[in-house]
């Protein structure tokens, strides 16, 4: 499966700034409506393609290759290409790769270790300058390891926009079937428009049309948010619709503080964000915006 999903841990972890408010209406209140200008702002570029992490698991898979052009490409140690749109792309290993039969013997015993470095390699709207070693193992399905290796840059050219990625970030994708893919991220970025994310052992699966969380943590501007792993967010996945509308789900996180957070798609493209700040199973703050 080579669809990378819109929505990601980011966008999620976006709509959690803010939410962790102390704040807490008395027994028998309404829940206190209020949620930051700047969380609305992250809120709405939910679905939007150009979301941080999204780019950078969409440009890792472009300036990589797909799992079987990797296979029937590298032949050799060394060997340099042209990106489709302009700049290089370099292709390592310290395996000399002369025999296809060789090749794909090593991806079903130790795996395949190929080092891969971008030199203004554009392509599909993205510019990208780092490296990044990746590892291909294959039983009855494929496993991919990309390990970043350096601070490694993804611009959009469209906007503008500059991701960092920090040198020794990964991501693991495992497929667990023809259609599903499971996705383990421990990932340092930033952008150039001041936003910042680091993901710590978040685990989640990905199929044609949704993408559940199940464990791990998120880190935005120094608070920590943790997946409520008591809740089977399987259950209820963010589902899309065109990869792009998000039209149901549920997913549930809570912070350093204990306050939980529930965040429900109630119509196209509508979520609402449910706090529970003393996890009494009472809601305290709520609000639904438009993404």
């Amino acid at each position: 499966m080579k669809k990378i999903i819109v929505l990601s841990a980011v966008t999620l972890a976006l709509i959690l700034q803010g939410c962790g408010s102390n704040s807490k209406s008395s027994s028998g209140d309404a829940p206190k409506t209020t949620v930051s200008n700047e969380l609305k702002s992250f809120a709405k570029g939910l679905t939007d393609n150009k979301d941080m992490t999204s780019m950078v698991k969409k440009s890792s898979s472009s300036s990589s290759s797909s799992q079987t052009e990797i296979k029937a490409k590298i032949y050799q140690k060394e060997s340099i290409e042209s990106c489709k749109d302009g700049g290089t792309i370099k292709t390592t290993s310290d395996t000399d790769l002369e025999n296809e039969n060789l090749i794909l013997e090593q991806i079903r015993s130790g795996g395949l270790e190929v080092t891969i470095a971008t030199d203004e390699c554009i392509e599909d709207g993205v510019k990208s300058n780092g490296s990044i070693a990746l590892t291909v193992k294959s039983t009855e399905f494929d496993t991919m390891l990309l390990t970043f290796l350096e601070d490694t840059t993804f611009e959009d050219l469209e906007s503008s926009e500059l991701i960092t990625v920090s040198k020794n970030s990964t991501i693991k994708i495992e497929e667990v079937s023809a259609d599903s893919e499971k996705i383990t991220e421990s990932i340092k970025a930033s952008s150039s428009t001041g936003e910042s994310y680091e993901s710590i052992n978040l685990v989640y699966y990905d199929t044609m049309d949704s993408s559940y969380e199940i464990s791990g943590k998120i880190v935005r501007d120094g608070v920590t948010y943790s997946v409520d792993e008591q809740y089977n967010s399987s259950k209820t996945p963010m589902v899309f619709e065109n990869y792009e509308d998000l039209v149901s789900g549920t997913a549930k996180y809570y912070n350093e503080q204990n306050h939980h957070i529930t965040i429900t798609v109630v119509a196209k493209n509508q979520i609402k964000i449910s706090v529970d700040t003393d996890n009494d199973g009472d809601i305290d703050e709520e609000e639904t915006i438009a993404l």
